[in-house]
């Protein structure tokens, strides 16, 4: 019994270790690729847009290969899968290819927007570390509701500041709304399952369900107001989603002592 013990404090020690390590890579990589964004854009400042077209569709070429190489990771991957379930590099394979198309599509938007995407770039970085410690940490209800509330707040902000009153501002408004309901009818019914959807387990059997109702409607809620008051709005919205991350946060880091 003794050495049952100590083999599962080893095994639990190793596991520990490994999640450390694996944090630490995560956020060196993205201090990394945030110093090299932040270069490139001082570089392109400082050139005063001479060499900008060269590096636009030098973006677009690096993106559609990183794109390329992705999706044939992808179908590696599945045949992996299929073979042997239980293989390590499964996971690893579906990290290497997330962190490749986050790549590329940072790439394609420098290559859409060039000078104007770099503050949400530097953002979006920032936002995928953090959301990859949340993950790693915390509970997976946390997490589910961290990644629907940034990306709420994202649209909010991207759209106050890029469009304004257009009428794509309009569609995307409604279609954020359409998609936090559609995730609230999925909530529902894997919580009527015990987090199950068919033999998939997406969220602990534990999890605050009735939590994540109040958030995808707070956030619908927000959402709406935008929709109805204007882009002014969308930037006091965005502020009023982070803060109510911020709570969660502070619920969940609670729950957790």
């Amino acid at each position: 019994m003794a050495k049952t013990k100590t083999e599962l404090r080893a095994k639990r020690k190793q596991k520990e270790e490994e999640l450390t390590n694996r944090i630490l890579l995560v956020f060196g990589l993205s201090l990394a690729a945030l110093l090299l964004l932040m270069l490139l854009n001082r570089l392109l400042i400082a050139d005063n847009g001479r060499h900008m077209i060269t590096v636009s569709y030098g973006c677009l070429f690096a993106a559609l290969t990183i794109a390329a190489a992705s999706l044939a990771g992808l179908i590696y991957m599945a045949v992996l899968w299929k073979r042997s379930p239980g293989s390590v590099w499964v996971g690893r394979l579906l990290h290497i290819t997330s962190i490749a198309l986050l790549f590329a599509g940072a790439l394609a938007l420098i290559y859409r927007n060039q000078y104007e995407v770099f503050p949400l770039l530097y953002v979006v970085l920032i936002s995928v570390a953090v959301l990859y410690l949340v993950y790693n940490i915390y509970q997976r209800d946390f997490f589910v509701q961290a990644v629907v509330t940034g990306c709420a707040a994202l649209t909010l902000y991207g759209f106050s500041r890029l469009l304004g009153k257009s009428m794509l501002s309009y569609i995307g408004y409604g279609a954020a709304t359409l998609l936090l309901i559609g995730a609230l009818g999925v909530t529902y019914y894997i919580s009527r399952r015990r987090g199950m959807l068919g033999g998939l387990r997406l969220l602990p059997a534990n999890a605050n369900f009735p939590l994540m109702y109040v958030t995808y409607l707070a956030l619908n809620a927000a959402l709406l107001a935008a929709l109805l008051i204007g882009a002014a709005f969308s930037f006091w919205a965005m502020i009023g989603v982070l803060g109510y991350l911020f709570v969660l946060a502070v619920y969940y880091t609670v729950k957790l002592m």
